[in-house]
């Protein structure tokens, strides 16, 4: 049976404050770098001997990721399809400014479909890419933990488990939580756990 897990970086200071991330190459503060060492201990002892890492190269998720590696001794395999998704001209703004700048599309995101804004992008590319990337990475009997980003893994998952793209049917990934998926002989997925963390 394969298992995969999707981690989700410690807090950003963007995080703390509100700020959209996106594909911005923001680090961990302090407080991220402690929630995923206290994290990555946790989810380690979850984790077999062999198990595989994959992580975006965003400098958050590749601290969580060498964190997490120096638990378990595992190897790290970087891949750009991991990333989190552009959310285009909203980046480093806060909820606030986006609604200054473009309401009607906030009021879209917060029923769950995509807002059109510039750089954004869309939830087909996104799972495209991060679907690809789980599939390439998690063989048979595999245990792979995938670490990244709230917004790509929770796209993943809800590709993975059949949910449609729109609308809100999944809620959000914590900093410093992950997602648990086992893939049974049949090749279905099955959603074991979610947002669970210290």
């Amino acid at each position: 049976m394969t298992r995969v897990f999707l981690f989700r970086h410690g807090e950003t200071e963007w995080n703390a404050t509100g700020r959209l991330q996106g594909s911005t190459d923001i680090p961990l503060s302090d407080r991220g770098i402690a929630q995923v060492r206290a994290a990555s201990v946790a989810l380690a002892s979850r984790l077999p001997a062999g198990a595989l890492i994959i992580s975006s190269p965003l400098k958050r998720a590749r601290v969580t990721a060498e964190e997490l590696s120096t638990v378990t001794g595992a190897p790290i395999t970087f891949d750009d399809r991991m990333k989190e998704r552009s959310y285009g001209v909203w980046e480093g703004m806060t909820a606030a400014e986006r609604e200054e700048r473009d309401p009607a599309e906030v009021a879209r995101w917060h029923a769950g479909f995509e807002p059109r804004i510039e750089g954004y992008e869309d939830h087909i590319s996104v799972t495209d890419r991060a679907v690809a990337c789980i599939e390439d990475h998690a063989g048979d009997g595999d245990v792979v933990v995938f670490v990244g980003h709230g917004g790509t893994s929770r796209l993943a998952v809800r590709i993975l488990m059949g949910l449609p793209l729109d609308g809100w049917n999944i809620g959000p990934l914590g900093n410093a939580a992950w997602a648990e998926l086992e893939r049974g002989a049949d090749g279905e997925w099955r959603l074991v756990s979610y947002n669970v963390g210290v």
